[in-house]
């Protein structure tokens, strides 16, 4: 059964199409954010994704970018101001999320881990829009 939510292209799709100076100003604004909006949608991410675990669907192959986006929330929680690339690479971490999510969702039977699933997947497409889209 396919996801009934479209797929948003990871932000590491657009590098292509954006030059470097378009590239470092929508990480940097993204950036300028990142305390109050997209941090806060991220961590909420990390939250739904261990809801996911709970509810009986595994997420280990998901550990490598939750760590790690783990360690950047904590981090600018920490007042830790992030260069625009390591910011980047957080958004590449949530379009692997979003990816291993719409597979799981695929995959699963029970129906309150799909709805479980459903919830972080909106998370990840609402980041990857501020982010990637620059709509929010």
């Amino acid at each position: 059964m396919a996801s009934p939510i479209p797929p948003i292209p990871p932000i590491r799709a657009l590098w292509p199409r954006l030059t470097r100076d378009e590239a470092l100003a929508l990480t940097t604004r993204a950036m300028a954010q990142a305390p109050d909006a997209v941090t806060s949608q991220m961590r909420t991410l990390l939250v739904q994704i261990r809801n996911v675990g709970q509810a009986g669907d595994d997420t280990r192959s998901m550990l490598p970018a939750s760590d790690r986006l783990q360690q950047f929330v904590n981090a600018v929680e920490s007042q830790a101001r992030p260069s625009p690339q390591c910011f980047a690479n957080q958004l590449v971490n949530v379009g692997h999320l979003a990816e291993d999510l719409r597979d799981r969702l695929g995959r699963t039977d029970s129906e309150s881990v799909r709805e479980k699933l459903r919830v972080a997947l909106d998370t990840t497409v609402r980041i990857q829009r501020f982010s990637g889209r620059g709509t929010d």
